[in-house]
C-alpha cells in the first residue's frame, strides 16, 4: 500500500469514526432530554400521590366525624325515650355513686341507655336486667360501661342488636343465655368481640351498622 492509499485509507477511518461518534452523541442528547422529562413527570406524579394521601386522610377524618355525630344524635334522641322505660338503681364504687340498669318496663322495644342517669355515670348492666322480656328488639349500651351482668339478657326472642362498647371488659358466662339470635354490634378485638365468637353470636362492626 502506498502513502497516498494509506492517508485515503485512514481519512475514511477517520470519517466513519466520527459519524459513529456524532450519532452516539445524538442518542446520548436524546435520552438525557428524555430521562429528564421522566424525572419531572416522575416529581409531578409523587406530588399528586402527596396531595391525594392527604385528602384521603381527611376524608377519612371527616367520615370519622360524621359517623360519631350521628351516633351521638341518635343517642340522644332515643334516650328521653329509653328512659321511661329504664329500671336503675345507685351503687358507691370506691366512694364514688355510679348507677346500675336493673331492669325494664313492659313494652320496652329499642332502648337506648345514656351514658348517665341523674348525673351519675352508668357503671354497668345487673343479672337479668332485660330477662324475658318479649317486646325488646335492640339495645344500644353506652361508651364507660364496664361489665354486662350474667343472664342480662336471657330468654328474649325477639332481641336482634345489641350495641356493646369496647369499654365492657366483662360480660357473665350466660349473658344470651336463651337469645342466640341476638347479633352483637362491637369493635374488632374487643372483649365483646372475643365473647361473641366464642358463644357463636353473628358480630356487626360499627360502621356496617351506621
Amino acid at each position: 500500500m502506498t502513502q497516498e492509499q494509506l492517508i485515503e485509507k485512514l481519512q475514511r477511518d477517520l470519517e466513519f469514526e466520527k459519524g459513529q461518534f456524532e450519532d452516539m452523541y445524538k442518542d446520548f442528547c436524546f435520552y438525557r432530554e428524555r430521562v429528564a422529562e421522566l424525572t419531572g413527570e416522575h416529581a409531578a406524579l409523587e406530588k399528586a400521590f402527596h396531595a391525594l394521601e392527604e385528602e384521603h386522610e381527611q376524608l377519612k377524618a371527616d367520615y370519622e366525624e360524621l359517623r360519631a355525630t350521628l351516633i351521638r344524635e341518635r343517642r340522644a334522641h332515643a334516650q328521653g325515650d329509653s328512659l321511661s322505660y329504664l329500671k336503675w338503681k345507685t351503687i358507691e364504687v370506691k366512694k364514688q355513686d355510679m348507677v346500675l340498669i336493673t331492669g325494664c318496663k313492659k313494652g320496652a322495644k329499642n332502648i337506648i341507655i345514656p351514658e348517665g342517669i341523674e348525673g351519675l355515670p352508668v357503671l354497668g348492666v345487673e343479672e337479668e336486667a332485660f330477662a324475658a322480656c318479649e317486646t325488646l328488639e335492640t339495645v344500644d349500651i353506652p361508651d364507660g360501661v364496664r361489665a354486662v351482668a350474667d343472664r342480662a339478657f336471657v330468654r328474649c326472642p325477639n332481641l336482634k342488636t345489641v350495641r356493646i362498647p369496647k369499654s365492657v371488659v366483662w360480660m357473665g358466662e350466660d349473658t344470651f343465655f336463651g337469645s342466640p339470635q341476638t347479633a352483637l354490634i362491637c369493635e374488632e378485638k374487643s372483649y365483646a368481640y372475643w365473647f361473641a365468637k366464642e358463644k357463636g353470636h353473628e358480630i356487626i362492626l360499627p360502621e356496617e351498622d351506621v
